[in-house]
């Protein structure tokens, strides 16, 4: 079975690198860190992701851009964030999301989710 190939979107390095760690362990191909929208969107025309991990804070950027180009190439989205749902900026609402900070078994389920059915639960917090 080939390996879930994963983007990272996340300024954060400690977080950024904790998140790699986690995916790889659990088999995942690692793209990125990338640490802003424009690395983001490198990574995303260059090589196509299985799923993609995304804050919804990038240093002084939002991450709309990085979830509108995924949308574009029909890439599932998983908002990575501290804040509570009510609180996401409207292009995070409605997506799959994993609050900060990260519990393995939320990982776990994501790329199960992701594996078999990316929009089979649209919208829901990741819970194990």
């Amino acid at each position: 079975m080939a390996k879930t190939v994963a983007l990272i979107v996340e300024d954060e390095i400690v977080i950024a690198e904790g998140l790699k760690c986690t995916l790889e362990a659990m088999g995942c191909e690692v793209l990125g860190p990338a640490p802003n929208c424009s690395a983001a969107i490198e990574v995303l025309w260059s090589r196509r992701p299985d799923v993609v991990f995304v804050d919804t804070q990038l240093g002084t950027e939002n991450c709309e851009v990085v979830v509108e180009e995924c949308d574009y190439q029909n890439i599932p989205v998983v908002i990575t964030t501290g804040l509570r749902l009510v609180d996401l900026p409207v292009v995070c609402q409605d997506r799959d999301y994993i609050s900060k900070p990260y519990r393995d078994a939320e990982l776990e389920a994501t790329l199960r989710l992701h594996k078999v059915a990316p929009s089979a639960r649209v919208g829901q917090h990741l819970d194990a």
